[in-house]
């Protein structure tokens, strides 16, 4: 299981397609099968209550969708379930193991690191278009993977980072020494590496994980948490004033665009201002787009949603043409489009279960203070 999860997390950042990655998946899951899995699929949802709640979620999204929708076009999202609920099992019995969590990290943190340095070498040595006025994406995942998943999963990984960073100071794995000094000063260099990469992509989304992930650390262990912090600030104020030196028009490269020609991807003069300047980009629209679609449907779609696999265009045909996008860039507005008021709910709950456990688990593995 511990084999499985890093090959979907850290595979994630090195392999060219989500295919890889799900038939690997597959692969680990016949063999699980065949060694005992159903039975430890029971001892979990038997001793977590957010895997049993994620469980009947799962089950309510299908079941109510399968009498909202039809059938038709249901045996995806069917093997999709079974692939998240499997999936849940694998994360849920190797978190329960520190020294399996500790090199689950390192793997996902190695994967995400070689990732960033070769997306880096790649766009600035191998391709004549790019420049830092353009953002940053992973180079490795589809041929250019874009920018806000990009930048997200480059947060992850370097909160994750700040994290075995963490754990190294306090010495707190099982009783085991702390990290020596290399490899503490590796996970610097990484966590470093994975900050650049995540604030190069101008990912909103990216800049909230770090905000958040160095914020909780510093609320939990500041003392230990403070440099990492002082690193996070000293590499944005750097990459924002170096940034617009480098920033140059490049007559060989086209502003980039994304879905829609409206909100540009390129850095201006004053890359604080990128942050901010492109607004929601059409977010607003798509949200106000499927609130519609919700009323138009009656009392029965506002409780119980259009179903998991009801067409795009059910929603999306109210916007523009150039800006209709396949889903609505928000888990918690889609879970109300797909589920309506009851799925938006199970997930609200299923999150919190979530949560607590989370934070119980923290609480006992004495987390530094």
């Amino acid at each position: 299981m511990g084999i499985g999860c890093a090959w979907v997390l850290a595979g994630t950042y090195v392999f060219f397609s989500q295919w890889t990655v799900w038939k690997g998946l597959a692969v680990i899951t016949a063999v699980l099968l065949a060694t005992g899995l159903p039975w430890t699929m029971w001892q979990v949802w038997s001793f977590s209550a957010f895997a049993r709640g994620a469980l009947l979620w799962v089950f309510w999204m299908l079941g109510s969708s399968l009498l909202t929708a039809g059938t038709a076009g249901a045996q995806p999202w069917l093997w999709g379930a079974t692939g998240l609920l499997l999936w849940q099992v694998m994360l849920h019995q190797t978190g329960r193991d520190a020294r399996r969590t500790r090199w689950l990290g390192l793997a996902v943190v190695t994967a995400a690191t070689v990732s960033a340095l070769v997306s880096i070498v790649e766009a600035l040595w191998f391709d004549p278009g790019w420049h830092w006025g353009l953002r940053l994406g992973n180079r490795m995942v589809y041929g250019g993977w874009n920018q806000v998943c990009s930048g997200v999963t480059f947060a992850f990984a370097a909160v994750w980072a700040l994290c075995l960073e963490l754990e190294g100071k306090q010495g707190r794995r099982d009783g085991a020494a702390a990290e020596s000094k290399l490899g503490r000063w590796l996970l610097v260099l990484a966590h470093v590496v994975l900050v650049f990469a995540a604030l190069a992509s101008l990912s909103r989304g990216a800049l909230l994980v770090l905000l958040a992930g160095h914020g909780v650390g510093l609320l939990l262990a500041w003392r230990s948490t403070w440099f990492a912090l002082l690193r996070f600030l000293l590499v944005a104020v750097l990459f924002h004033l170096l940034l617009p030196g480098l920033a140059e028009p490049n007559a060989q490269s086209p502003p980039e665009t994304e879905v829609s020609r409206r909100f540009p991807r390129r850095i201006d003069s004053n890359p604080w201002r990128e942050w901010t300047k492109r607004g929601s980009t059409g977010r607003l629209a798509m949200y106000q787009a499927v609130a519609q679609t919700l009323q138009e449907g009656g009392a029965g779609r506002l409780a119980f949603g259009a179903g998991l696999w009801s067409p795009p265009a059910l929603w999306n045909e109210k916007l523009p043409e150039r800006e209709r996008a396949p889903h609505p860039h928000s888990v918690l507005v889609a879970t109300a489009l797909h589920g309506g008021a009851a799925g938006l709910i199970g997930l609200l709950v299923v999150g919190a279960l979530g949560l607590a456990a989370a934070w119980r688990a923290a609480r006992q593995a004495g987390w530094p203070a």
